[in-house]
Protein backbone atom coordinates (compact mmCIF):
# COMPACT_ATOMS: atom_id res chain seq x y z
CA UNK A 1 0.00 0.00 0.00
CA UNK A 2 1.50 3.38 -1.02
CA UNK A 3 1.62 6.51 1.13
CA UNK A 4 -1.29 8.19 -0.64
CA UNK A 5 -3.56 5.21 0.03
CA UNK A 6 -2.59 5.18 3.69
CA UNK A 7 -3.30 8.92 3.99
CA UNK A 8 -6.68 8.37 2.37
CA UNK A 9 -7.55 5.68 4.93
CA UNK A 10 -6.44 7.88 7.82
CA UNK A 11 -8.60 10.77 6.57
CA UNK A 12 -11.59 8.44 6.24
CA UNK A 13 -11.05 7.14 9.78
CA UNK A 14 -10.82 10.67 11.14
CA UNK A 15 -13.96 11.62 9.25
CA UNK A 16 -15.84 8.65 10.74
CA UNK A 17 -14.55 9.51 14.21
CA UNK A 18 -15.66 13.12 13.79
CA UNK A 19 -19.10 11.94 12.64
CA UNK A 20 -19.35 9.55 15.60
CA UNK A 21 -18.30 12.26 18.04
CA UNK A 22 -20.83 14.69 16.61
CA UNK A 23 -23.57 12.06 16.83
CA UNK A 24 -22.64 11.26 20.44
CA UNK A 25 -22.69 14.95 21.33
CA UNK A 26 -26.10 15.38 19.69
CA UNK A 27 -27.49 12.37 21.54
CA UNK A 28 -26.04 13.56 24.83
CA UNK A 29 -27.55 17.00 24.28
CA UNK A 30 -30.93 15.33 23.73
CA UNK A 31 -30.50 13.32 26.95
CA UNK A 32 -29.50 16.42 28.91
CA UNK A 33 -32.42 18.39 27.51
CA UNK A 34 -34.91 15.67 28.40
CA UNK A 35 -33.45 15.06 31.85
CA UNK A 36 -33.52 18.76 32.72
CA UNK A 37 -36.94 19.65 31.31
CA UNK A 38 -39.14 16.70 32.33
CA UNK A 39 -39.70 16.79 36.11
CA UNK A 40 -42.07 15.70 38.87
CA UNK A 41 -44.09 13.07 37.02
CA UNK A 42 -44.32 11.11 40.28
CA UNK A 43 -45.94 12.55 43.39
CA UNK A 44 -45.43 9.83 45.97
CA UNK A 45 -43.65 11.92 48.60
CA UNK A 46 -40.15 10.73 47.73
CA UNK A 47 -37.65 13.17 46.22
CA UNK A 48 -34.95 11.89 43.86
CA UNK A 49 -32.41 14.39 42.54
CA UNK A 50 -31.08 11.90 40.00
CA UNK A 51 -34.28 11.61 37.93
CA UNK A 52 -36.09 14.73 39.19
CA UNK A 53 -38.98 12.47 40.19
CA UNK A 54 -39.64 11.11 36.71
CA UNK A 55 -38.80 7.52 37.60
CA UNK A 56 -36.46 7.23 34.62
CA UNK A 57 -33.41 8.84 33.03
CA UNK A 58 -32.55 9.41 29.36
CA UNK A 59 -29.25 7.71 28.51
CA UNK A 60 -27.24 6.77 25.41
CA UNK A 61 -27.32 3.02 24.86
CA UNK A 62 -26.13 1.30 21.67
CA UNK A 63 -25.98 4.59 19.78
CA UNK A 64 -29.51 5.72 20.63
CA UNK A 65 -31.39 7.58 23.37
CA UNK A 66 -33.02 5.09 25.72
CA UNK A 67 -35.20 5.60 28.79
CA UNK A 68 -33.94 3.63 31.78
CA UNK A 69 -35.65 3.10 35.15
CA UNK A 70 -34.02 5.21 37.84
CA UNK A 71 -32.38 3.53 40.82
CA UNK A 72 -35.09 5.09 43.00
CA UNK A 73 -37.83 2.92 41.48
CA UNK A 74 -37.42 -0.16 43.74
CA UNK A 75 -37.88 2.10 46.77
CA UNK A 76 -40.86 3.86 45.17
CA UNK A 77 -42.43 0.51 44.30
CA UNK A 78 -42.05 -0.63 47.91
CA UNK A 79 -43.61 2.64 49.13
CA UNK A 80 -46.52 2.06 46.78
CA UNK A 81 -46.91 -1.49 48.07
CA UNK A 82 -46.93 -0.16 51.63
CA UNK A 83 -49.70 2.30 50.76
CA UNK A 84 -51.75 -0.38 49.04
CA UNK A 85 -51.27 -2.78 51.96
CA UNK A 86 -53.37 -0.61 54.28
CA UNK A 87 -50.46 -0.57 56.74
CA UNK A 88 -48.86 2.73 55.76
CA UNK A 89 -49.77 4.53 59.00
CA UNK A 90 -48.57 1.88 61.45
CA UNK A 91 -45.55 0.94 59.33
CA UNK A 92 -44.09 4.31 60.34
CA UNK A 93 -44.54 3.38 64.00
CA UNK A 94 -43.77 -0.33 64.24
CA UNK A 95 -40.71 -2.27 63.09
CA UNK A 96 -38.79 -5.31 64.30
CA UNK A 97 -35.89 -3.00 65.14
CA UNK A 98 -37.94 -0.99 67.66
CA UNK A 99 -39.77 -4.00 69.14
CA UNK A 100 -38.66 -3.70 72.75
CA UNK A 101 -37.20 -6.82 74.35
CA UNK A 102 -37.11 -6.46 78.12
CA UNK A 103 -38.17 -10.02 79.02
CA UNK A 104 -37.38 -13.52 77.81
CA UNK A 105 -40.85 -14.04 76.31
CA UNK A 106 -40.41 -10.95 74.13
CA UNK A 107 -37.02 -12.20 72.98
CA UNK A 108 -38.55 -15.51 71.91
CA UNK A 109 -41.27 -13.71 69.94
CA UNK A 110 -38.76 -11.52 68.13
CA UNK A 111 -36.59 -14.54 67.35
CA UNK A 112 -39.61 -16.38 65.94
CA UNK A 113 -40.41 -13.40 63.72
CA UNK A 114 -36.91 -13.36 62.24
CA UNK A 115 -36.94 -17.14 61.74
CA UNK A 116 -40.26 -16.86 59.90
CA UNK A 117 -38.79 -14.18 57.63
CA UNK A 118 -35.71 -16.27 56.99
CA UNK A 119 -37.65 -19.42 56.08
CA UNK A 120 -40.70 -17.76 54.47
CA UNK A 121 -42.72 -20.95 54.86
CA UNK A 122 -46.25 -21.46 56.11
CA UNK A 123 -48.15 -19.04 58.33
CA UNK A 124 -47.34 -17.00 61.42
CA UNK A 125 -49.87 -17.07 64.28
CA UNK A 126 -49.63 -15.06 67.51
CA UNK A 127 -52.30 -14.94 70.21
CA UNK A 128 -52.53 -13.07 73.48
CA UNK A 129 -54.15 -10.30 75.46
CA UNK A 130 -54.59 -6.77 74.18
CA UNK A 131 -51.39 -4.79 74.57
CA UNK A 132 -49.04 -7.78 74.30
CA UNK A 133 -47.33 -6.39 71.18
CA UNK A 134 -48.99 -8.69 68.65
CA UNK A 135 -49.73 -5.96 66.11
CA UNK A 136 -46.24 -4.54 66.57
CA UNK A 137 -44.45 -7.81 65.79
CA UNK A 138 -46.76 -8.70 62.88
CA UNK A 139 -46.42 -5.23 61.36
CA UNK A 140 -42.66 -5.55 61.73
CA UNK A 141 -42.77 -8.79 59.74
CA UNK A 142 -44.92 -7.13 57.05
CA UNK A 143 -42.52 -4.20 56.90
CA UNK A 144 -39.60 -6.52 56.12
CA UNK A 145 -41.63 -8.40 53.51
CA UNK A 146 -42.64 -5.17 51.76
CA UNK A 147 -39.01 -4.00 51.78
CA UNK A 148 -38.04 -7.15 49.89
CA UNK A 149 -40.74 -6.69 47.24
CA UNK A 150 -43.67 -8.77 48.53
CA UNK A 151 -47.27 -7.62 48.08
CA UNK A 152 -48.96 -7.41 51.49
CA UNK A 153 -52.56 -6.68 52.47
CA UNK A 154 -53.70 -5.70 55.97
CA UNK A 155 -57.09 -6.89 57.21
CA UNK A 156 -58.41 -5.41 60.44
CA UNK A 157 -60.91 -8.15 61.20
CA UNK A 158 -63.60 -6.17 63.04
CA UNK A 159 -63.78 -3.47 60.34
CA UNK A 160 -63.38 -5.58 57.22
CA UNK A 161 -65.68 -8.44 58.23
CA UNK A 162 -68.60 -5.96 58.19
CA UNK A 163 -67.71 -4.99 54.62
CA UNK A 164 -67.57 -8.63 53.60
CA UNK A 165 -71.06 -9.28 54.98
CA UNK A 166 -72.66 -6.71 52.69
CA UNK A 167 -72.21 -8.74 49.48
CA UNK A 168 -71.94 -5.56 47.40
CA UNK A 169 -69.27 -4.76 44.82
CA UNK A 170 -66.89 -3.33 47.42
CA UNK A 171 -67.27 -6.42 49.59
CA UNK A 172 -66.77 -8.83 46.70
CA UNK A 173 -63.65 -7.01 45.50
CA UNK A 174 -62.25 -7.03 49.03
CA UNK A 175 -63.05 -10.73 49.40
CA UNK A 176 -61.11 -11.63 46.25
CA UNK A 177 -58.17 -9.45 47.29
CA UNK A 178 -57.96 -11.04 50.74
CA UNK A 179 -58.03 -14.51 49.22
CA UNK A 180 -55.53 -13.95 46.41
CA UNK A 181 -53.02 -11.38 47.73
CA UNK A 182 -49.47 -12.74 48.07
CA UNK A 183 -49.24 -12.00 51.81
CA UNK A 184 -52.26 -11.37 54.07
CA UNK A 185 -52.07 -10.04 57.62
CA UNK A 186 -55.29 -10.57 59.60
CA UNK A 187 -55.25 -8.43 62.74
CA UNK A 188 -57.52 -9.45 65.65
CA UNK A 189 -59.08 -12.52 64.06
CA UNK A 190 -62.57 -13.25 65.49
CA UNK A 191 -62.64 -10.04 67.52
CA UNK A 192 -66.26 -8.96 68.08
CA UNK A 193 -68.15 -6.06 69.60
CA UNK A 194 -68.57 -6.49 73.36
CA UNK A 195 -66.59 -9.77 73.27
CA UNK A 196 -69.51 -11.73 71.83
CA UNK A 197 -69.07 -15.22 70.40
CA UNK A 198 -68.18 -15.02 66.68
CA UNK A 199 -71.27 -15.56 64.54
CA UNK A 200 -71.72 -18.28 61.95
CA UNK A 201 -71.21 -15.58 59.31
CA UNK A 202 -67.87 -14.65 60.91
CA UNK A 203 -66.76 -18.29 60.85
CA UNK A 204 -67.93 -18.75 57.26
CA UNK A 205 -65.95 -15.70 56.08
CA UNK A 206 -62.84 -16.79 57.97
CA UNK A 207 -63.12 -20.29 56.52
CA UNK A 208 -63.57 -19.04 52.96
CA UNK A 209 -60.50 -16.79 53.10
CA UNK A 210 -58.24 -19.11 55.08
CA UNK A 211 -59.23 -22.25 53.19
CA UNK A 212 -58.40 -20.60 49.85
CA UNK A 213 -55.05 -19.49 51.19
CA UNK A 214 -54.48 -22.95 52.71
CA UNK A 215 -55.14 -24.71 49.41
CA UNK A 216 -52.96 -22.27 47.47
CA UNK A 217 -50.18 -22.14 50.09
CA UNK A 218 -50.28 -18.35 50.44
CA UNK A 219 -48.33 -16.68 53.23
CA UNK A 220 -50.67 -15.55 56.03
CA UNK A 221 -49.96 -13.71 59.27
CA UNK A 222 -52.58 -13.79 62.03
CA UNK A 223 -52.85 -11.98 65.35
CA UNK A 224 -55.72 -12.56 67.75
CA UNK A 225 -56.71 -12.43 71.40
CA UNK A 226 -57.90 -16.05 71.14
CA UNK A 227 -55.32 -18.81 71.59
CA UNK A 228 -55.21 -21.76 69.22
CA UNK A 229 -57.36 -23.91 71.55
CA UNK A 230 -60.06 -21.21 71.60
CA UNK A 231 -59.93 -21.02 67.79
CA UNK A 232 -60.54 -24.79 67.68
CA UNK A 233 -63.52 -24.34 70.00
CA UNK A 234 -64.95 -21.73 67.64
CA UNK A 235 -64.47 -23.89 64.56
CA UNK A 236 -62.43 -27.06 64.20
CA UNK A 237 -61.84 -26.59 60.47
CA UNK A 238 -60.49 -23.05 60.85
CA UNK A 239 -58.35 -24.05 63.82
CA UNK A 240 -57.03 -27.09 61.97
CA UNK A 241 -55.89 -25.09 58.96
CA UNK A 242 -54.17 -22.48 61.13
CA UNK A 243 -52.44 -25.14 63.24
CA UNK A 244 -51.25 -27.10 60.21
CA UNK A 245 -49.95 -24.10 58.28
CA UNK A 246 -48.35 -22.35 61.28
CA UNK A 247 -46.81 -25.37 63.05
CA UNK A 248 -43.59 -24.04 64.67
CA UNK A 249 -44.82 -20.45 64.17
CA UNK A 250 -47.64 -20.66 66.75
CA UNK A 251 -47.16 -18.27 69.65
CA UNK A 252 -49.60 -18.17 72.57
CA UNK A 253 -48.88 -15.37 75.06
CA UNK A 254 -50.29 -16.04 78.51
CA UNK A 255 -52.68 -13.44 79.87
CA UNK A 256 -50.64 -11.69 82.55
CA UNK A 257 -50.60 -8.01 83.50
CA UNK A 258 -46.82 -7.74 83.14
CA UNK A 259 -47.20 -8.85 79.52
CA UNK A 260 -49.14 -5.76 78.56
CA UNK A 261 -46.61 -4.34 76.08
CA UNK A 262 -48.34 -0.95 75.96
CA UNK A 263 -47.58 -0.28 79.60
CA UNK A 264 -43.89 -0.03 78.67
CA UNK A 265 -44.69 3.16 76.77
CA UNK A 266 -46.69 4.85 79.54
Amino acid sequence: MDIQEKMKQIKEMNKNMDTSDRLTKLLQAECDRTNSRVKNLLNDGYNCTKCNNRGWTAEIIDGAVRYVDCSCMPLRNNMNKANKSGLSAILKKYSLDNYKVSSEWQGKIKKSAYEFLENKRGWFFIAGQSGAGKTHICTGICRELIKTGHNVKYMLWLDDVYKLKKFDEEGENLRETLKSIEVLYIDDLFKTDRNEIPSSADVRIAMEILNFRYINNKMTIISTEKNISEIFNIDVAVGGRIAEMSRENIINIKNEKEKNYRLDFV
